[in-house]
């Protein structure tokens, strides 16, 4: 159903009132609902949760650990793992990455390669 727009006139004048309560701000939340959790999890285990949530999840582990010191932590996540639910593991940095999260292209000069 689409939103409609409120009507002009909606709240009664008469009902409005002045008081002088200070105002208070908002109250922020240390940490987050995760902590918990994702600090039980240890590299390569997998963290099972419903198959919806398994991208989002890896999302604030990786955001997690960014905030806990760690450079560049590798996440990955599964929707379907077989057994009806997702998964989200956190993942050793391979030797071959050398610390980066992703492997970088290697560019070659194909004129070269081929005159040798």
């Amino acid at each position: 159903m689409p939103n409609k727009p409120k009507p002009i006139g909606l709240y009664d004048v008469a009902s409005l009132s002045i008081s002088n309560d200070p105002f208070i701000g908002r109250q922020r939340k240390e940490g987050s609902k995760y902590d918990a959790i994702f600090s039980q999890l240890k590299i390569g285990q997998r963290l099972v949760c419903h198959s919806d949530a398994a991208a989002r999840l890896a999302s604030q582990l990786k955001q997690w650990l960014v905030k806990r010191g760690h450079k560049n932590p590798v996440v990955r996540a599964v929707s379907h793992y077989g057994d009806g639910q997702g998964g989200v593991w956190w993942m050793e940095v391979d030797a071959a990455t050398k610390g980066r999260a992703k492997p970088q292209t290697t560019w070659v000069d194909v004129a070269a390669r081929k005159a040798a």
